[in-house]
């Protein structure tokens, strides 16, 4: 998964060199981003992340995919490694209704889980589709497969390791996009993701201001917030991260 994450980061960096030349990577668009912050929660850190969105029309497609890395130490100790990777591929039926094929991956070495992984199938609908504000939810039926890590009693010794475990189940995700635009050059967002199982809920929500300084480079204040309602064993249930990046867009 490393290399799938790797490789669309180069498919960024391919598709602004050549897009000139007209070559396959024409029509693609989107912003990579480099920013820092500070964690709360299963890590309290400064650390550093970066991230990439790409987008592209495949009439009657379009397809996006987007993916980051969050890393972070403490007297040279890690305590912040999170990356992950998700795509949509959608189509319209309406001016209004979409469908779509969701997936997404992550793995973040301090939250308890070694790896979620989520995939579904369901319809959006645009409730704002005119600036200055645009507005659409989504909702999805799916299958999450959650590996929760083995965990260490960090009492005396004799430690006592729990086995981790894998958990399969049906989920339903439902998602809100919001952006309002103040002016041309200073945009807030509001994204919030929610994955229902029977046995957790996930609840990520990110708002964000972005002032564009250039016709490419923007800045960006955001903080995000996650919450699981069943994390493992001797995990918190609330994390947060306020960030301060720069956004390339191409």
């Amino acid at each position: 998964m490393r290399t799938l994450i790797a490789a669309i980061f180069g498919l960024a960096l391919v598709g602004t060199a050549s897009a000139q030349s007209g070559g396959w990577t024409d029509g693609w668009s989107g912003e990579g981003n480099f920013g820092a912050g500070v964690t709360t929660g299963n890590t309290d850190t400064v650390d550093i992340g970066i991230g990439l969105k790409l987008s592209k029309d495949f009439d009657p497609w379009k397809v996006s995919v987007e993916g980051g890395y969050d890393f972070g130490q403490v007297d040279g100790v890690d305590n912040r490694n999170r990356w992950y990777v998700g795509g949509q591929g959608q189509r319209d039926f309406t001016d209004r209704i979409y469908g779509f094929v969701n997936a997404s991956y992550e793995e973040d070495e301090f939250s308890g889980f070694d790896s979620r992984l989520f995939v579904g199938v369901g319809a959006g609908y645009h409730i704002f589709k005119e600036k200055p504000l645009t507005w659409s939810v989504e909702g999805a039926p799916g299958f999450r497969r959650s590996v929760v890590a083995d965990a260490l009693d960090g009492g005396v010794p004799p430690l006592i390791v729990t086995p981790g475990f894998t958990a399969n189940d049906f989920a339903l995700r439902g998602s809100s996009r919001l952006a309002y635009y103040f002016n041309d050059y200073v945009t807030f967002t509001n994204d919030t993701d929610v994955i229902w199982t029977n046995t957790s809920t996930q609840t990520i929500n990110t708002a964000a201001i972005t002032a564009q300084f250039t016709e490419k480079i923007s800045g960006r204040l955001s903080f995000e917030v996650r919450n699981d309602t069943n994390p493992p064993d001797g995990f918190v249930s609330t994390d947060t991260a306020t960030r301060a990046s720069v956004v390339y867009a191409f």
